[in-house]
């Protein structure tokens, strides 16, 4: 695993397979618990793509790694830049630390916006894909635009909401 994989000497010879953790943060889980939340990737650094995330219980020390197969996964920089470019049109408006969290049943990151002056403007929340970015003055207002976003991009006219069920109503007219 990580900077040592197929060996020592992969390290410094071919090195295929290699990972290395680049971004942590403090997060709570549903379970209320603190875990440490880090972010794998390839030590190239051409490469923007997050492989997997850890999640260490901040108590017991155990961890759980959490692959991420089948999609294009931007590291916490590239949310980041996404909410940058999203924000440009506003003066000085630049995002802070990236937050992750399950938003929706998606990966994403919340992250403060601030202005010039470095004081509170705006909140966002950027998907794991760095494709949709909802933007908003307070977090619901984040999260709104973040869903409606969400049911745009996956073609369908209804926003997904946290618990979504489909039922046959037959009523007599």
């Amino acid at each position: 695993r990580g900077l040592y994989h197929q060996g020592w000497w992969n390290a410094f010879l071919g090195k295929p397979g290699l990972t290395e953790t680049s971004h942590s943060s403090l997060v709570y889980g549903e379970d209320g618990k603190c875990y440490w939340y880090s972010q794998t990737t390839s030590p190239s650094n051409s490469d923007d793509t997050m492989l997997s995330f850890i999640l260490t219980d901040s108590r017991t020390g155990v961890s759980k790694e959490y692959e991420l197969h089948g999609r294009t996964a931007g590291t916490a920089e590239a949310a980041l830049g996404a909410v940058a470019q999203k924000v440009s049109n506003f003066r000085g408006y630049h995002p802070a630390s990236a937050i992750p969290y399950n938003v929706y049943g998606h990966l994403a990151y919340v992250s403060p916006v601030l202005g010039q002056t470095h004081m509170f403007q705006r909140v966002a929340v950027t998907d794991v894909s760095c494709q949709i970015v909802g933007v908003g003055d307070d977090l619901n207002t984040a999260l709104q635009e973040f869903r409606a976003l969400i049911g745009q991009s996956s073609g369908n006219s209804v926003s997904p909401t946290q618990s979504s069920k489909t039922r046959t109503i037959t009523v007599r007219v």
